[in-house]
């Protein structure tokens, strides 16, 4: 097989092959270099002419193409650039001959020549390897000898900061070093000498941790003595949580007088402490765990913030931890107090209204005898707006769960309501008002639900199929025993559910919202009116979800 066809098996001659004169088809910058290369081939002499390569691999040739073979000079890296010097001049080169084969094609005994890389004063210079590795260490040695003496000449110079830690051995004599960064909160010691104290008296030498490096790990220990008050300011000046997490757990592990001591501190940062994120945790652990005298001292910190303190994303959880755990009846009266001057500007605020609905489930005796008439009063003509939102409609009716019938009818608070229960019973919120209005006990509860029924009965059929208006209808149903002046609400309502041709009771329980009075209806006991309309319209209820769910009832 001939030796120019590429998949011809090579031999160890033509393994690697070289760059061919047919390279022009892959790239044609490529011929034209070698074009320009065979150009100043001619005019080179003998003796300064480059080093040559084949450029056609010999596995592509055959015997008979190499006597017409033109040698391509090829440019060696390691001379001159040719730009550095005119036309007529050739670059220096090494003392070396030129060869026109190349290293691959060089008998296999000869060593490849390399050119030398060293150069100095326009002359070569041969060195071993193992000379250059002992120039370079010698090197090295006189650069760290002059390092060395550089650090020992320059001036010392104070650190802008480093950590102070206190051990268990040396933490009361250690003189504490003040950094650029933080105030000088510790007692220095010779401060302390001054002022009377020995070097010998562990109580002067209270453990004062400065702001940027405090040793809580040292600190655990049961029965050590400290600042705590620089502790809990770093709470409110720090926004440092690990620093309240460390006094709650003090707070709850400690000794009385350490506690004492905490709750001390918190007093005196108080209201900054309650309005903090991690703050005010500290704050109702410290009304939890306090006595009943240190608990009055940090609630009476509160009076006459109330307002701001329950409006506060955090302050309004310490405000309901003090209303729970405040003994003192005179303190909490002047607490609901202090809240009743911002009624309208709180109850119905998101946070406000949580701290609201604390304040009407506290006992009457702990509230003022003037307070349900200040809150109905000062919600007179709002009692639409504020039941139909989410805050409002909660206090609303954590309100009516605690007061009885004659506290609102004495003030006029039914009389607003009424005048809004079509409107609220199809509201999302207020419905739920009108649901606990219902749902009152005693005469006071017949009278509202017979209100509610007589409002409602004008179009039964449509407050029915309403997602919130049938709710409400159900707990009249539910709550009705038939005691009220105008008859049994729920008789009259089962009486209007199966007249006709075609009877309500049919629409109401094919759908999803009215299914749930009849639901209702027939928990109660009511089955003998119903069963007889519900069997004529079997067929018609069982092609409903819901209406199968009320045949199977019966």
């Amino acid at each position: 097989m001939s030796a120019n066809w590429p998949w011809a098996p090579r031999n160890r001659s033509n393994t690697n092959p070289t760059p061919d004169r047919w390279s022009h088809k892959k790239s044609p910058f490529q011929m034209d270099h070698k074009m320009d290369l065979n150009q100043q081939q001619d005019e080179l002499d003998e003796d300064d002419a480059p080093p040559m390569a084949n450029p056609i691999p010999s596995w592509l040739l055959d015997d008979s193409d190499y006597k017409d073979l033109k040698p391509t000079p090829v440019v060696s890296l390691t001379t001159t650039p040719m730009s550095l010097f005119p036309a007529s001049a050739s670059a220096p080169r090494a003392n070396h001959q030129p060869s026109i084969y190349t290293y691959a094609e060089q008998p296999r005994n000869q060593p490849v020549p390399m050119p030398n890389r060293d150069v100095q004063n326009g002359r070569l210079r041969t060195q071993s390897i193992s000379q250059e590795l002992e120039e370079a260490r010698r090197r090295l040695q006189e650069l760290q000898m002059l390092e060395a003496q550089s650090k020992e000449n320059a001036p010392q110079t104070q650190s802008f900061y480093e950590p102070e830690v206190f051990t268990a051995d040396a933490q009361w004599d250690a003189p504490i070093q003040h950094s650029s960064f933080s105030a000088p909160l510790s007692t220095p010691f010779w401060d302390r000498i001054a002022a009377g104290a020995t070097e010998d008296t562990p109580a002067n030498n209270k453990f004062r941790p400065r702001l940027n490096s405090v040793n809580y790990r040292v600190l655990l220990e049961k029965n050590l003595e400290c600042d705590w008050f620089l502790i809990v300011e770093r709470i409110v000046s720090e926004n440092d949580q690990q620093a309240s997490i460390f006094l709650q757990q003090k707070l709850k592990g400690g000794s009385e007088e350490i506690r004492e001591s905490i709750i001390d501190s918190v007093t005196s940062l108080c209201i900054p402490l309650v309005t903090n994120r991690f703050g005010n945790f500290l704050v109702q652990r410290s009304i939890e765990y306090a006595s009943s005298l240190k608990r009055t001292l940090l609630v009476k910190q509160m009076v006459g913030h109330m307002s701001d303190l329950s409006v506060d994303i955090f302050g309004c959880h310490v405000v309901q931890k003090a209303l729970d755990f405040t003994e003192d009846e005179d303190l909490k009266r002047q607490l609901v107090d202090d809240l009743l001057e911002s009624v309208s500007e709180t109850i119905n605020h998101k946070y406000a209204c949580h701290v609201w609905q604390r304040v009407f489930e506290l006992d009457k005796g702990m509230r003022s005898p003037h307070f349900m008439q200040s809150v109905i009063e000062s919600l007179r003509g709002r009692w639409l707006d504020i039941s139909s939102s989410e805050s409002g409609s909660l206090v609303i009716q954590t309100m009516v769960q605690n007061c009885t019938y004659e506290e609102l009818a004495l003030n006029n608070a039914l009389d607003e309501i009424s005048s809004a229960v079509k409107a609220l019973a199809v509201s999302r919120w207020g419905s739920w008002v009108v649901r606990q209005l219902c749902s009152m006990n005693g005469p006071g509860g017949d009278a509202i639900r017979s209100l509610v029924y007589e409002e409602l009965s004008d179009d039964l059929a449509t407050y029915g199929l309403d997602y919130s208006a049938c709710r409400v209808l159900e707990t009249i149903v539910q709550k009705d025993d038939g005691k009220d002046d105008n008859g049994a609400l729920r008789k009259r309502y089962v009486e209007w559910l199966v007249k006709g041709s075609r009877p309500p009771l049919i629409s109401l329980a094919r759908d999803s919202n009215g299914h749930v009075i009849v639901v209702a209806l027939l928990q109660a006991g009511i089955k003998e009116p119903l069963e007889s309309v519900i069997r004529k319209n079997y067929v018609t209820l069982r092609s409903s979800k819901f209406g199968t769910k009320i045949c199977r009832m019966i």
